[in-house]
């Protein structure tokens, strides 16, 4: 045998990756889809790079002509070992044929793409491809994009067979996630899509269909929602050092709702005297967790209206492009001890931002506060990545854009905050209970809080939302414990009950985080279970599976207010997507059963050998297939096509064109039927006054979305796969001949 001509090759995820390897091996020539590092610590070496996933999964659709017809009798369709196929991609291809080239030259390859479940299956699945069989194969595991920390990483290699159920789990989530959005998309497309809607198809799998179960949830309590008005009383409070306002805001289910009783209330406890009870404590409030990708994109969308793929591209650029951040793909929201030792020299480059940076570092003094909700090295050892923090590459020099100045800065107001000492303050509560008359028993209470040290908040102004984040900061005038009170005046307040908010593009992340939450009262012990999921959908998928419904047609944006991003709803087309799926199979669309996936993979992954991996493996798709077929089934046995258009309920944004159209031209428009309105009556109403309403400077954009829940899309190629990342399977052989040893 020929001796190599390479001591490394390495396998990176993408060209940038690439390039910065070569810059922390000491440099390299670029060449014809590869990187030479002729000198390195490591030997001669080439670094091939991937464009992500540079291969795909074998679909229906490649098995056979008469799988492109959705009516056909071979629907449903499983493949229970479906092959994994170069992608069709000219990028991916050259790729390809370079490391086919290269890597049989080389003695050890090192696989070097990104630290987490889809990354494991991308380097292995490259490898493969190649049908190379070097004599070593290591793994590099750094989730930074800067040289020191990735040269160190390249001289601590790690064996791969410590991530094998990484990639066996990342695997046999995308042959599920392939299985559900091709069949899924079949079944509701064939047997609950109204012919009426013309072309086009309901694309559904498994994360999608979570995502409007969640949405579909909001929208029904948003639906359902009855304003119900209130009161109340508000009592000022004579003391010896001048007034304090006493307030009674009594439980939901003792609201005063009749205005004549809570005025005779208000009457009724003016010039009552009684001993006020004053009670006072200490508080300490941490500061705010450091960012996971999807807090990340919760507070930018909170503050700057940003979309989640704006804040995702900008999370990316400053990660990749300037190295400025670490990886940005994480849920984490703790760093591991090793990275406190770090924290000093990053510290010092932050000094460079300035204001209110520079004072805080200097009140720390080198002296940081290290909790145990900040560093864990049992989680960052398990996701093999960290918070999402600066590095100690320093800012000064790099061209940042206005947006990616303010989420660095952003990230670096919360990393420094998560060293400081906590807030402290003393919380003061004054309550006053009437012994006799109408008011007896009633509570009457104010409650504020003191601060003494601001600790982190320090770095944050007035305006932040985070700087009053622990509670109430009402002043309130000084009060003895047992000092008599009397009341001098009374007054109401009007109140009223507010809708639930509907979610945004970014606030819908977060409810796809913690899953839990959405669970209901009758199932305590599954939201028990799934608080130690990760959730539904992964870190790079959920902003992509939000837009890709949105594109669908099943979700629609309305119009933003202020500087927040828009508001989501599900369309006409997406409520009857899961209205119809809820009697038959609910399943598909509670995001609880998604999550409870998401557990059995991370048991993929924590298997204690490969044995141990594929075996579990086998059996998460063995039920998935049985599930699939099953639901399959239950949708041709069962499924009706909806209501036709003219007698399904108007979409929310038909229902709030109508209302502009009813608020301009000066129409009698009464709530209740504008509730009831159904689609078709929806569409008359604008036809109708359509003109009118854009003569009197009316506009009419957005009138047609969901107005007669026609897609506006003829696309049909073929099922959807569901909006997944593809983890694709390998070959149809559970172990990835490329990274195990014969």
């Amino acid at each position: 045998m020929a001796a190599p001509q390479f001591d490394v090759g390495i396998l990176a995820e993408k060209k940038i990756q690439a390039e910065q390897y070569a810059a922390s091996l000491g440099g390299g020539a670029m060449r014809d889809g590869y990187i030479e590092v002729a000198r390195s610590p490591l030997g001669r070496a080439v670094i091939i790079w991937g464009w992500g996933h540079v291969d795909r999964l074998e679909e229906p659709r490649d098995e056979g002509e008469e799988y492109r017809d959705w009516r056909s009798k071979v629907w449903p369709h499983i493949n229970a070992r479906p092959r994994m196929l170069p992608s069709d991609d000219p990028k991916c291809k050259r790729q390809i044929t370079a490391a086919k080239k290269l890597l049989p030259q080389c003695a050890m390859v090192i696989g070097a793409s990104d630290p987490d479940r889809e990354g494991e299956t991308i380097w292995r699945h490259f490898l493969e491809l190649t049908g190379a069989r070097p004599r070593a194969v290591k793994r590099m595991i750094c989730a930074e994009s800067n040289p020191g920390p990735q040269r160190a990483a390249f001289l601590a290699l790690k064996d791969p067979d410590q991530y094998y159920g990484r990639f066996v789990a990342g695997r046999a989530r995308s042959v599920i996630d392939m299985w559900e959005g091709t069949n899924h998309t079949v079944a509701c497309t064939v047997f609950l899509r109204p012919g009426d809607l013309g072309k086009g198809y309901w694309p559904m799998g498994r994360v999608k269909g979570a995502v409007l179960g969640i949405l579909h949830r909001r929208h029904a309590e948003i639906r359902d929602f009855r304003e119900v008005a209130y009161f109340e009383i508000l009592a000022e409070v004579r003391v010896r050092a001048g007034t304090v306002t006493l307030r009674h805001a009594p439980s939901a289910e003792e609201r005063l709702t009749d205005r004549a009783a809570a005025l005779a209330l208000a009457e009724a406890v003016r010039g009552i005297a009684e001993p006020l009870a004053v009670e006072q404590k200490p508080v300490e409030t941490a500061p705010p967790k450091l960012f996971s990708k999807t807090s990340f994109l919760t507070r930018a969308g909170a503050l700057w209206g940003w979309s989640g793929d704006k804040s995702a591209e900008i999370l990316q650029g400053l990660y990749q492009d300037k190295g400025l951040i670490t990886y940005p793909r994480s849920e984490l929201t703790v760093v591991a001890s090793s990275d406190v030792e770090k924290a000093p020299r990053i510290m010092e480059q932050l000094r460079g931002l300035g204001e209110p940076f520079r004072s805080a570092i200097d009140r720390l003094d080198g002296r940081l506060t290290v909790r145990r909700s900040v560093v864990n090295d049992r989680q960052v050892a398990e996701a093999s990545h960290t918070a999402i923090i600066p590095t100690d590459v320093p800012a000064d020099g790099l061209r940042l854009t206005e947006d990616e100045a303010k989420a660095y800065r952003l990230i670096a107001q919360r990393y420094v905050a998560a060293f400081m000492p906590s807030a402290q303050g003393l919380r003061t509560t004054v309550s006053m209970v009437p012994r006799s008359g109408p008011c007896r028993d009633r509570l009457f209470r104010a409650a504020g809080t003191v601060e003494t040290e601001p600790g982190w908040r320090v770095l944050f102004g007035a305006e932040d939302g985070e700087a009053e984040e622990g509670g109430e900061t009402d002043r309130l005038t000084p009060v003895a414990d047992g000092e008599t009170g009397t009341v001098s005046a009374a007054r109401l307040e009007d109140k009223r009950t507010r809708p639930p908010v509907p979610y945004t593009e970014t606030s819908i992340l977060e409810a796809m985080l913690e899953v839990h939450r959405l669970v209901p009262p009758d199932k305590e012990h599954l939201r028990e279970i799934l608080k130690s999921s990760k959730g539904v959908g992964t870190p790079a998928t959920r902003e992509t599976v939000i837009k890709e419904l949105i594109a669908s047609q099943l979700v629609e944006r309305g119009r933003a207010r202020g500087k927040g991003t828009p508001p989501i709803d599900l369309s006409g087309q997406g409520i009857m997507l899961v209205e119809a799926l809820l009697p038959i199979v609910p399943e598909l669309v509670q995001p609880e059963t998604t999550a409870l996936l998401e557990m059995d993979l991370d048991r993929i992954e924590r298997a204690r050998d490969s044995r141990g991996a594929d075996r579990l493996a086998e059996q998460v798709l063995e039920d998935a297939r049985e599930r699939i077929l099953r639901q399959f089934e239950a949708i041709r046995a069962n499924g009706r096509p909806p209501e036709p258009s003219g007698s399904r309920p108007a979409a929310p944004g038909q229902r709030a064109f109508v209302a502009a159209i009813a608020e301009r031209l000066g129409l009698a428009l009464p709530p209740e039927r504008l509730a009831a309105m159904s689609a078709g009556e929806a569409s008359a109403f604008i036809d109708e006054h359509k003109a009118r309403f854009e003569e009197c400077g009316g506009r009419a954009g957005g009138a047609g979305r969901g107005g007669n829940g026609r897609s506006r899309s003829s696309r049909s190629t073929g099922p959807a796969r569901g909006g997944q990342r593809r983890d694709e399977p390998s070959g149809g052989r559970w172990r990835s001949s490329g990274t195990r040893r014969p």
